[in-house]
């Protein structure tokens, strides 16, 4: 089977304790929970299964409770700040 348009990786997460999972523009973070993270090029999705997973979206930097059988997608910023850098 060919990957979907646009995916970059995946992460499929079945955890029994406190795990989290890093994409490109969101974080997830869990205990028994199972999801998964997908990065594409417009942003992070993630799905869960079961359980409920706390998503910390990079770009509002708002923290959203997703539960079993949703998903939330974070949209990737355009311009990243570029702290520190000398312009």
């Amino acid at each position: 089977a060919l990957p979907l348009k646009g995916v970059v990786r995946s992460l499929s997460v079945k955890a029994k304790g406190f795990f989290r999972a890093a994409g490109g523009a969101s974080t997830g973070t869990a205990r028994n929970a199972i999801w998964i993270t997908t990065d594409r090029c417009d942003g992070t999705l993630t799905e869960v299964g079961r359980g409920r997973v706390k998503v910390r979206d990079r770009s509002r930097k708002r923290t959203v409770t997703v539960r079993g059988g949703r998903g939330y997608f974070a949209k990737k910023p355009l311009f990243l700040p570029l702290k520190g850098r000398p312009r």
